[in-house]
């Protein structure tokens, strides 16, 4: 989910569903998934984060990855 949408910043949540992760990696792109580039970090069982230096007028796609943790799914 998206919240608190400014013409450069927004906060990506989500629901944790993994175990044993040491943080989650947000990617986003801007060519609907072919390229990802980093989007923001955040440590264990975080469920948002806030993403800046967007450019107004441009779709963005974002995925979460769990890291260090044998399940990636959030």
């Amino acid at each position: 989910a998206i919240d608190g949408a400014t013409a450069s910043t927004l906060t990506v949540n989500w629901t944790d569903r993994s175990t044993g992760e040491s943080g989650f990696t947000v990617e986003k792109s801007i060519d609907a998934g072919s390229n990802w580039t980093a989007g923001g970090t955040v440590a264990a069982n975080a469920t948002s984060v806030q993403i800046t230096g967007l450019a107004a007028g441009t779709t963005y796609h974002f995925r979460v990855k769990a890291t260090g943790s044998a399940e990636n799914d959030s």
